[in-house]
């Protein structure tokens, strides 16, 4: 985990006073105001995303799972990977796409 994204949730978790130990900070990130995810993989019972999430000021990206079926977290041994946390920006992008063309239909 990043040294300024781990100083930054260990100050919030303290005006708090809860622990800061990785477990809490990992529910804190997987509790907090989600702003962004992104679908990585899919697999038969989850699907892997890139999660941006926002914590007292600071937009925090993580590697995350979303279950599809009715297996837990747990079920599946899927663990957070504390080397994804990272510190995000927002940035955009503009993207070309088609569509067909809406012709006049006769009457």
């Amino acid at each position: 985990m990043n040294e300024k994204v781990k100083a930054h949730l260990i100050a919030y978790c303290e005006s708090k006073g809860w622990g800061t130990d990785d477990d809490t900070l990992m529910e804190v990130l997987s509790e907090a105001k989600e702003l962004y995810r992104k679908t990585t993989g899919s697999h038969r019972w989850y699907d892997d995303l890139f999660k941006v999430v926002e914590v007292n000021g600071m937009a925090i990206g993580f590697d995350d799972f979303y279950m599809t079926g009715d297996n837990s977290r747990s079920d599946m041994d899927l663990n957070y990977d504390l080397s994804s946390v990272c510190e995000v920006e927002k940035k955009q992008k503009t993207i070309d796409y088609y569509e067909p063309v809406k012709t006049e239909q006769a009457v």
